[in-house]
């Protein structure tokens, strides 16, 4: 095991870096935050949506039977999870290029929203087990042998059905 991808790791400190300064917005900006909360929902939704058309894009070229199995897959994942973390911590670990720091900046912005609507403490322990833990682990065990556009496919499912689920709580 050789610890490979130190890029990987730094993209995926930086989509961390996301929940903390939403953190510290929430603590700073408290009276603010009440009346910006419809602003930060919407803007939560079309970052999922951003997120599932820039995957689709990607893995849409490249279409076969097995990407369909994981995009549906990704939409049963998304009415299932409560968080969207654990999956991105999937797509970083395996993210290359430039569709790594995309899909980075798109869960820094998404962190950054989630972090300051969210009124409990733990949200960054939380989202340390759920997201920063599982992603360093598999960057740290390499399993690159698996088709980038596979993890892709999985990623575009989940945000859609994770914006679905958005657009039902409201």
């Amino acid at each position: 095991m050789v610890f490979l991808g130190v890029h990987t790791v730094w993209l995926i400190f930086y989509a961390y870096l996301g929940l903390i300064l939403g953190y510290l917005l929430k603590k700073i900006t408290k009276e603010e935050m009440i009346h910006g909360e419809d602003y930060f929902r919407n803007s939560e939704l079309v970052l999922m949506l951003l997120i599932g058309f820039f995957s689709l894009s990607v893995f849409v070229l490249n279409i076969n039977y097995y990407l369909i199995g994981l995009f549906i897959f990704g939409l049963i994942l998304g009415m299932i999870f409560r968080t969207p973390y654990p999956i991105f911590a999937i797509g970083l670990a395996f993210a290359i290029g430039r569709f790594g720091l995309i899909l980075a900046s798109f869960v820094f912005v998404f962190g950054l929203l989630e972090s300051s609507l969210k009124w409990g403490r733990n949200i960054l322990v939380e989202n340390f087990m759920y997201f920063l833990l599982p992603a360093l682990v598999l960057v740290y065990y390499d399993l690159s042998f698996f088709n980038n556009f596979y993890v892709i496919a999985l990623i575009s499912g989940f945000s859609f059905s994770y914006a679905y689920r958005i657009i039902s709580n409201k």
